[in-house]
């Protein structure tokens, strides 16, 4: 399960259904522009308060994210507490990889 239904960023995407956080990522991105058409990836990084440049970076594996970003995004997409451990958990794995 995802965010809370009474959070202004409530979602559908489920973080244990991705196989990476990035696609978890990309999921959410395009369910707000399904939402909303003109919503972009300069949108979905100010939400995130990331650079466009380094969420488009992510996004294509050629970055990864901190535990500490990880942590900085899970509250701004209104994740709950478990699925920010996963979010976090999935972050790590990659950067040990």
């Amino acid at each position: 399960m995802i965010a809370n239904r009474n959070s202004p960023h409530y979602y559908t995407v489920v973080i244990q259904q991705c196989d990476n956080y990035r696609s978890f990522l990309r999921k959410a991105l395009s369910e707000r522009v399904e939402k909303n058409p003109s919503y972009s990836l300069r949108s979905f990084a100010r939400d995130l308060a990331i650079a466009p440049s380094m969420l488009s970076l992510v996004l294509n594996g050629k970055r990864n994210l901190s535990p500490r970003k990880a942590d900085s995004i899970a509250e701004r997409l209104g994740l709950s507490e478990t699925d920010a451990g996963v979010l976090s958990l999935m972050i790590q794995l990659e950067t040990a990889a």
